[in-house]
């Protein structure tokens, strides 16, 4: 059986783009960073798998991580400069201790920082794909920042989804470019209209993950086996048996 009528947007990859869309308002947990690498081309523009980031996910746990960057990242949510240990369990708060731990091994507190002693030599390469990812989110943060040009616009998102998506099948690579074209589009039409003036982050985002939600008569059934689908004005079904869901009496549409 498959499953017509559902759009790109629905798909884990789309999700996790529009999750790192609006960064500029996310607090950056440990568990927005779980549900990123829960997507494979995620993981493999990283070059993690399943096994590393499980491994990863409890020394940052242990090591305090919970959200925020930083201290400055933090003042976004009402962390004044005064505040004593704003930078702690931030995600430089937990690197640091992880860091030492793997330079000076368990021991007394150095610089204020107590050592998480949990990464061994053979493991120095998760923790470097780890910092490649909050580098990543750094870059694309400042990014980000402000309005800009429809061309603007376009070369940022592009640059984030290479920064962060790396296909590994046929499938994604198929979704990848897909997503590219509304972008593409868009960046026409605003040409053909002679639209130079600065835009908001919010506007673009929107734009770009609506034109990815639609859907219509022009999209196909799958050849072969049970098709679940859904009931649109003036569309051809080609079978032979359509059986019809949900159509109780006092139920469907309504009393």
């Amino acid at each position: 059986y498959s499953v017509a009528d559902t759009t790109a947007r629905q798909s884990p990859l789309v999700q996790a783009l529009e999750q790192l869309l609006k960064l500029p308002d996310a607090r950056i947990s440990l568990l927005d960073w779980l549900g990123l690498f829960e997507v494979s081309a995620v993981r493999a523009r990283f070059g993690l798998s399943p096994a590393d980031i499980s491994q990863l996910q409890g020394w940052l746990s242990n090591a305090g991580v919970r959200w925020g960057l930083d201290a400055e990242h933090r003042q976004r949510w009402g962390f004044a400069d005064r505040v004593p240990g704003r930078d702690q369990n931030t995600w430089a708060f937990g690197l640091r201790r992880l860091l030492l731990g793997y330079a000076v091994g368990a021991g007394n507190a150095w610089g204020g920082t107590l050592p998480q002693a949990a990464i061994k030599s053979r493991d120095a390469s998760l923790v470097s794909h780890l910092l490649d990812w909050v580098d990543a989110v750094d870059q694309t943060l400042a990014a980000l920042q402000g309005s800009k040009t429809p061309q603007q616009w376009c070369d940022v998102m592009g640059t984030l989804m290479e920064r962060f998506f790396k296909a590994s099948i046929d499938a994604e690579e198929r979704l990848l470019q897909r997503l590219q074209e509304p972008l593409e589009v868009w960046q026409q039409a605003c040409a053909d209209a002679g639209l130079e003036s600065a835009l908001p982050l919010e506007v673009v985002r929107e734009h770009w993950m609506g034109q990815i939600s639609e859907g219509g008569l022009q999209q196909r059934f799958f050849g072969g086996g049970v098709q679940f689908g859904t009931l649109m004005p003036m569309r051809s079904i080609p079978f032979k048996a359509i059986f019809l869901l949900g159509m109780n009496d006092g139920d469907y549409p309504r009393q």
